[in-house]
């Protein structure tokens, strides 16, 4: 019989979230990929877990930027402007992907912090399922919009035809990387942060090889931008296959069996949906919000755009360890909270604020001082480069609130509440974001500088509001 996980003291004095129950015994080289609460070492036991995740979220920059760099050079502005926008695009589905993951993450460490692992099975299972079904809808949607999409965003026809043909592959992708991001997430429940590093390392080199590949001519083909959209697809499903052979072979932590795929439980179900919605509306909430956003700089001129999109691709770079920690936290924080206990879930997430405003204060200061050489790596349009150095410049201000928004929203995700941190984005992303850019930008005459000075408002404003709700500790009360 399956027993409730309550962390259990041994000789060392460590508190382990899992039971020995909870998951099959493991051999060393397994067990050693999960993490383990020290309550001596929390800092340990959250960096073990973030370490993997922030690597991820950098090569998912890096390559990003490396596409924008290929596109830059290869094609031009214009392309570097379409592809901006095809991926601000490409976000909205990307909203349910983020959604499901993080549901996932959610319900899983609470699941594998009870001990139950029938209810542990029926949940990945039921995710994966979920998956399937948004990949396959989102795909055929986004192959039959892109056209109208890339005209609402206002900007000149040829930016458009290169955003389109970037758009309409790159959907393909967006099936494997449900199933990834299913998968992914199960993992990180239960601790387990190396695998999903691991593949999309793997899949983001295979982007990259296939986009100088298809981009340079190398083979004989020249794509054009539409190169970045065939390896967005080839390495979306090359991930998502890696990941659900690894669940299939009950690997990394997942010893579970899933039975037959296509009985998917409703209580399972509407148990990930619970989690996933509202992390993904809060997703979608902020990416409508931001292409109102980017639409306000694109109003601008297409060289404020070109800029904008090297100052994003910038900033992702600068802040990945925020989100491997916010995330780190989401898991460790429903382990915790699925063992009934909520005071440790409070320890480990003011650890993780701590880490998170430290480093990104060292990384504001790195922003400001070399924007000017980051953004010479993407252009060498002299206009370009000073309106994106003036945009980096004033986001270091809003960098460190960022770092303590991402890890007290992770938490709060983590013990279930995220219904609050959606309400809180809803708000600030279209209360304060939207009218602070227009003021910035065309009120006060600002430009590009003026639109990202909002964006700043916005950030601290945000991160705020979440921590008075930390503070309350109404949190502790959700159950998952």
């Amino acid at each position: 019989m399956l027993r409730r996980a309550t962390g259990f003291p041994v000789a060392s004095g460590r508190t382990e979230l899992a039971v020995e129950d909870a998951l099959p015994q493991q051999g060393p080289a397994e067990a050693a990929q999960h993490v383990a609460v020290d309550e001596r070492r929390l800092g340990r036991s959250v960096l073990q877990l973030a370490w993997p995740l922030i690597a991820e979220r950098a090569s998912l920059s890096l390559l990003a930027a490396i596409n924008g760099i290929f596109v830059g050079r290869y094609v031009g502005d214009d392309g570097l402007a379409a592809v901006g926008l095809a991926v601000l695009l490409l976000w909205l589905p990307e909203t349910g992907v983020i959604g499901l993951e993080t549901g996932t993450t959610t319900v899983v460490s609470w699941d594998y912090g009870r001990g139950d692992r029938t209810r542990l099975a029926a949940t990945v299972r039921s995710s994966i399922a979920l998956a399937v079904t948004w990949g396959l809808g989102m795909a055929a949607t986004i192959i039959a919009i892109a056209y109208p999409a890339m005209r609402l965003m206002g900007v000149d026809e040829d930016v458009v035809r290169e955003g389109v043909a970037y758009m309409r592959p790159a959907a393909i992708g967006l099936v494997g990387l449900s199933v990834f991001a299913a998968c992914a997430g199960a993992f990180r429940g239960v601790g387990n942060s190396r695998f999903p590093m691991v593949v999309m390392l793997t899949a983001n080199v295979v982007n990259a090889i296939v986009t100088w590949l298809l981009i340079s001519g190398a083979i004989g083909i020249e794509l054009g931008t539409a190169a970045g959209g065939w390896a967005f697809a080839t390495s979306g499903m090359s991930a998502g296959t890696m990941a659900l052979i690894e669940v299939l072979r009950r690997r990394g932590g997942l010893d579970i069996a899933l039975g037959k795929p296509w009985q998917v439980s409703r209580f399972a179900a509407r148990r990930v949906l619970d989690m996933s919605v509202p992390v993904g509306l809060e997703e979608l909430q902020f990416q409508l919000a931001f292409l109102v956003y980017v639409r306000i700089i694109a109003s601008i001129g297409t060289e404020a755009t070109a800029a904008h999109t090297v100052a994003l691709r910038t900033t992702d770079m600068a802040i990945v360890a925020v989100f491997g920690l916010g995330t780190a936290a989401t898991a460790l924080v429903g382990q915790a909270m699925g063992a009934g206990r909520p005071a440790l879930a409070e320890r480990i997430s003011k650890l993780a604020q701590r880490y998170a405003v430290g480093a990104m204060l060292v990384l504001a200061a790195c922003q400001f001082i070399f924007a000017p050489q980051v953004a010479g790596l993407f252009t060498n349009d002299a206009e370009v480069i000073d309106e994106a150095v003036k945009a980096l410049r004033v986001f270091a201000l809003g960098v460190p609130a960022l770092g303590l928004y991402a890890t007290v929203s992770g938490s709060l995700r983590g013990a279930g509440d995220v219904r609050f941190v959606l309400l809180i984005l809803t708000v600030t992303a279209w209360g304060v974001r939207i009218p602070g850019a227009f003021l910035g930008a065309h009120v006060l005459g600002l430009g590009l500088a003026g639109a990202w000075l909002g964006a700043v408002v916005e950030v601290n404003t945000r991160a705020f509001l979440n921590v008075l709700r930390f503070r309350t500790g109404r949190w502790k009360e959700r159950q998952v």
